[in-house]
């Protein structure tokens, strides 16, 4: 006849075996944890520009007004860089560091979303 102690030492032997399972459940998920926070981040892939050109190939910009239109030339680089003209390539000097900033910050210009990859005129109307 079995007493209570030997039903508590079978109980013991069955679950002998949750100790260690219990501690690898644990070893895998610490280092899960440490491996998504210690993951280098995946770089972004580089969006594509929206004008594809450099600034050394834009010769000249045009701005419209209601009534009223401003063209800025670039002459050749020179010494000091490049020079930017005011209404015609030899006439009065505009202030190249600004309009070279400009410029700049326009071969740069990536979007931010892409609504569709060729849109057509009612697309570009809405």
């Amino acid at each position: 006849m079995a007493g209570p102690v030997e039903s508590d030492n079978r109980h013991s032997a069955d679950r002998f075996w949750l100790g260690p399972v219990a501690g690898l459940v644990l070893l895998i998920l610490l280092g899960t944890v440490y491996y998504a926070v210690s993951r280098p981040p995946t770089a972004p892939k580089p969006a594509a520009t929206l004008v594809p050109v450099t600034v050394s190939e834009i010769a000249s910009l045009t701005f419209h007004s209601q009534n009223q239109t401003l063209t800025l030339y670039q002459s050749p680089a020179q010494a000091g860089g490049a020079s930017w003209r005011i209404g015609a390539a030899t006439g009065e000097a505009a202030d190249s560091s600004l309009v070279g900033s400009f410029v700049g910050g326009l071969v740069t210009l990536t979007a931010s979303r892409t609504l569709s990859s060729s849109p057509t005129a009612a697309d570009l109307k809405a």
